[in-house]
Order: structure tokens, then sequence, then C-alpha cells
């Protein structure tokens, strides 16, 4: 499964990345001065994904709905899916399990929505994306939070995603 795969190449990754990361049961290969009795890695990530998913929730970033014909929906159903952070196995959101109902709508909303995208001016065309670039720009560090906290990658490695999507 992906989740696990991920958590464990996070995990190996931070291993490698820093002595101070290693189990307590591989300490006893480093020299002395480098041993120490910190508390687990998952540990302190796990308090920092509840905080950080706490904040983007109450931001507006983190959505647990569909978009569908422009408003935000739940499945017609009421089914949700749970959304773990790999790195620390807890949840982090349920969101909408949306099925083959609220994909056709959606799809026959996108259509309609061009319909009317595909009238307005280059000019105006050329706003409305500057304004959602500017959006993104202005809200990089929350959206790579929500990477890392989604996929478990690094922190680092989510901005550089954005940064690639961006520039």
């Amino acid at each position: 499964m992906a989740v696990s795969f991920a958590a464990l190449n996070l995990r190996s990754m931070a291993l490698r990345s820093s002595s101070k990361l290693l189990p307590r049961s591989y300490s006893h290969l480093l020299p002395i001065h480098m041993q120490h009795s910190a508390p687990p890695l998952t540990r302190k990530l796990s308090v920092d994904a509840r905080s950080i998913a706490s904040q983007l929730n109450s931001s507006g970033l983190l959505k647990t709905q569909g978009l569908i014909g422009g408003k935000w929906s739940d499945s017609y159903d009421g089914k949700t899916i749970q959304v773990y952070n790999p790195a620390t196995g807890e949840s982090i959101a349920d969101v909408a399990c949306m099925g083959q109902k609220e994909t056709n709508d959606a799809i026959a909303s996108a259509y309609d929505a061009y319909k009317s995208w595909s009238k307005t001016t280059a000019a105006e065309r050329s706003k409305l994306l500057r304004k959602w670039y500017d959006l993104l720009i202005a809200h990089k560090e929350q959206l790579a939070q929500l990477m890392t906290l989604e996929q478990g990658k690094p922190l680092k490695e989510s901005m550089g995603k954005l940064w690639g999507w961006l520039y």
C-alpha cells in the first residue's frame, strides 16, 4: 500500500539525513557523544501534524468536500474516506467519497463552465489566472504543509514541487 511505503520511505530518509534520528536500537553504533535520549521522530511529527491540520482547516485551505458546479458538496450518499498522514498513521481528515453520480455531475458542470469560459476574452482570462497564481504564491507554505501531511514528503520537497509548478 502506498501509505505504508511512504511512511517507511520518510523514516528511512530521516535516518539517512541525521544520525540523531537513529532508533534507540541502533544508537549503540554511534560515538558516545552522539547518543541521545530524544523522543521518537513520530511523536514530534504527530504533534506537529495535528497542529498543522488544524491551522489548515481553520484557514479554509483544507477542504473535505468535492467541488461540483462551483459549490463545495458532500458525497450524495454521505460516505467519506479517511486521509492518513503516512509519516504517523494518524487521520488528518475525512473527505467526501465521490462516486459515479458525483463524477458525472462534475463532468457535466465542467462542460457547462467551459461554454462560458470560452466566451471570456483573453484579457479577462489572464486577470483571473493571475489572481489564482497570486493566491497560490500567497499560500505556498500552507500548501506545502498540506502536501507534506497528505503525502509524507519532507517539507522541502513539497516546497520544491510547488516552486516547479509555479515558476
